[in-house]
């Protein structure tokens, strides 16, 4: 290992000055976050952001785009003391109209909820571990909700598939409608991370967004960022087997490694307000092509226009929440 920058950091003792150059020696990515004008081209935005008002986050700051400073991130996570246990029994409460329910994920697995949840988004019910793999899932706005997750709120690298418990469980949340404290997730995935001697960060944006948040905003300025963002634009969903390009301005749906038949972008039916879309026909196959065409085929396309741009249950901009359009 070559000399590590210590960046004039004043070490508490011998443990964090260890601990950052550990951490310093490991690859530094940039935060990986949600893109707008994919999800709008793909008729998916409405549905989305839907899906986040459902837990709460519909204003969080997990949808603003930060920059990834080497020192900032490095002196957190070697500073970094996390108590899972500070405190009396902890889950997770779901407020109601008559009390306050609480559950864990321990609980939902033991009686196997959340795998049936997982059959209700890919038609199979009684996975095995290694099955919980995100192109298995139909419907591409709960895909793409996923990926804000895994990416941008625990930081895994963009070719990863795999889902873990605590995504599952918020997806869980939010087709529920039951409010997530992110807080809580992404701190125990930091703890995580310093641990994981192998993987690379990628959350120096959810750190910069902290620092802004308690008032470091102002000495941040003074700091170069090593890295800006990446966004989950259209080419990161082609190379990540999401969607297959037909045209320039048309997209199939891929779920698990096949392209979906009679199935093109933008589409009512991957709104997720209607439980009939979490589920798709997978064996469907493409009807004998007609000879002729009539005025009825007309009336057809035009019955279908208004509802190809957007969610047809939620009015056009209800969650229209924009960040801003470059990282702070």
């Amino acid at each position: 290992m070559g000399q590590i920058d210590r960046m004039g950091i004043k070490f508490r003792g011998k443990a964090q000055k260890q601990k950052f150059e550990e951490l310093a020696a490991r690859e530094m990515l940039p935060s990986l976050y949600a893109d707008d004008w994919a999800m709008t081209a793909l008729g998916l935005r409405e549905s989305v952001l839907y899906l986040l008002s459902q837990i709460g986050w519909e204003t969080s700051l997990i949808r603003r785009h930060f920059v990834t400073y080497r020192r900032l991130t490095l002196e957190f996570l070697s500073s970094l003391i996390y108590l899972p246990s500070h405190g009396k029994g902890i889950s997770r409460g779901f407020p109601t109209s008559l009390d306050t329910f609480t559950v864990s994920q321990e609980e939902l697995f033991e009686y196997r909820e959340l795998e049936y949840f997982w059959g209700s988004l890919t038609e199979n019910d009684d996975p095995e571990e290694h099955e919980f793999l995100s192109r298995n899932i139909h419907n591409p706005a709960f895909r793409y909700f996923h990926k804000i997750l895994t990416h941008t709120l625990f930081g895994k690298k963009s070719n990863s598939t795999s889902v873990s418990r605590d995504e599952l469980f918020i997806i869980f949340c939010a087709s529920q409608n039951r409010p997530v404290n992110g807080a809580t997730f992404m701190l125990a995935n930091f703890d995580h991370l310093i641990q994981d001697e192998r993987a690379p960060i990628q959350i120096g944006g959810l750190i910069t967004m902290i620092g802004n948040a308690i008032g470091l905003r102002q000495p941040m300025l003074d700091l170069s960022p090593f890295c800006g963002i990446a966004i989950m634009s259209i080419p990161f969903l082609f190379n990540t087997m999401f969607i297959a390009n037909l045209g320039s301005e048309e997209f199939e749906l891929i779920i698990n490694n096949q392209v979906l038949c009679l199935f093109t972008f933008p589409s009512p039916s991957t709104s997720v307000h209607n439980r009939n879309n979490w589920l798709y026909n997978l064996n469907e196959t493409p009807s004998p092509a007609r000879s002729t065409e009539s005025i009825q085929d007309y009336e057809i396309c035009d019955d279908q226009i208004p509802y190809a741009e957007s969610d047809p249950q939620t009015p056009s901009g209800y969650y229209d929440i924009d960040p801003p359009s470059q990282p702070v």
